[in-house]
């Protein structure tokens, strides 16, 4: 289940997008997203800007202690990007649920697909 934290009333757009995600990804999981007003996180990705970020309190789903966690920023300019970096982090989140090792192989591909995923069920 996905639980959206709000933390001010000018992320209406990432709000939307994220409840929605459901639709199209199974998540058996709570999922806390954390809107943060501001254009990156302050983190280091081989030079590139931040938008979106999976963490989890635990390498594996049964040993899990507290909600893993994504934090999403939402006054980056560009918000297909923003929809682009949630849908990364949602493949990072997969790996964690299935017990996978976090790579960034087959990342894009499959965050492509979760998002046509979500454009052709209408959202």
């Amino acid at each position: 289940m996905i639980k959206v934290s709000i933390i001010n009333d000018r992320i209406g757009r990432v709000i939307d997008f994220c409840e929605r995600i459901e639709q199209v990804l199974d998540i058996p999981h709570e999922l806390r997203l954390i809107p943060i007003d501001a254009p990156f996180l302050n983190l280091d990705h081989c030079g590139y800007p931040v938008i979106a970020s999976f963490c989890a309190t635990s390498s594996r789903p049964n040993e899990l202690s507290e909600a893993p966690y994504m934090l999403v920023c939402t006054d980056y300019d560009d918000f297909e990007e923003i929809k682009d970096s949630i849908a990364h982090e949602l493949v990072h989140y997969e790996q964690w649920r299935d017990g996978k090792s976090f790579t960034e192989r087959g990342v894009a591909v499959r965050s492509r697909n979760i998002l046509k995923l979500m454009e052709d069920y209408g959202n």
